[in-house]
């Protein structure tokens, strides 16, 4: 199952001089993504919890979050919120800043009145199925610190094949020509048409002869996971094609 995600040209296509730099960059620097840019990977998953916490907690009070220096300035709106309104100026599509398009959902906008101003629902995403995803506990959907490691071995293994950058990471993709699952797919706005690009570059190079190729560009990337049920697409389409999957596999074991 490819939700939003996936390889042979999905999101990068680097060469080996590309890859060592980033490799010899790591041998030297802190092995986690600093996300917001101050200097601390944690921050960002410690204030994305803390800011739906405030948004479930205490969702129409005056953002505290916003008032707070460390938090850069471009994930604060203009003008005066309610918490779950800072929670969603955030993560919102269209408000959420450039190059952070991986935890975007789809969930409304700012009223257009209001001192503090809230928060409207709108398109796939309620602000308080975000809320409720980042804030519950134990386990939630947060990840404080995640490593630089991890891209550059998916970047690395891209081409689902032996070659020189795999050799040099350490990577085994040796087994593209044999997987035959059925594949599932998912696609929303993030790779404009390149996860399905690269699902079916996946088929051509392998055994697999039953997929399922779903794309709704009115998604954004987290919006598989928080989006409201009736709106989601891709739990529309998941569920028939796991149904499917359990139906044939009960039919092939009633056969012997």
């Amino acid at each position: 199952m490819l939700i939003d995600g996936g390889l042979k040209g999905t999101f990068t296509n680097p060469t080996f001089e590309q890859v060592r730099q980033r490799f010899e960059e790591l041998q030297t620097s802190d092995p986690f993504v600093d996300l917001i840019g101050i200097g601390l990977p944690w921050a960002a998953g410690a204030f994305a919890e803390n800011a739906a916490l405030y948004a479930r907690k205490k969702p129409s009070q005056p953002s505290v979050l916003q008032q707070y220096p460390a938090i850069p300035p471009q994930f604060k709106a203009p003008v005066r919120t309610t918490n779950e309104a800072a929670l969603g100026y955030a993560f919102d599509e269209t408000t959420s800043p450039p190059g952070l398009e991986l935890i975007r959902v789809r969930a409304g906008q700012l009223a257009p009145s209001g001192n503090p101003r809230p928060w409207q629902n709108g398109e796939v995403t309620p602000i308080q199925r975000l809320a409720q995803t980042f804030a519950t506990e134990p386990g939630n959907g947060i990840e404080w610190y995640f490593p630089k490691r991890l891209p550059l071995d998916v970047d690395g293994a891209d081409q689902l094949e032996r070659n020189k950058i795999t050799d040099f990471l350490g990577l085994r993709p040796w087994h593209t020509a044999k997987v035959k699952l059925p594949l599932y797919a998912f696609e929303t706005d993030l790779t404009g048409g390149k996860v399905l690009r690269g699902a079916r570059r996946f088929i051509d190079a392998s055994k697999i002869k039953r997929a399922t190729l779903v794309a709704d560009h009115n998604t954004s990337h987290l919006d598989p996971l928080t989006a409201a049920p009736g709106r989601n697409t891709f739990l529309r389409t998941v569920l028939p094609f796991l149904r499917d999957v359990l139906d044939r596999d009960r039919g092939r074991r009633s056969d012997h």
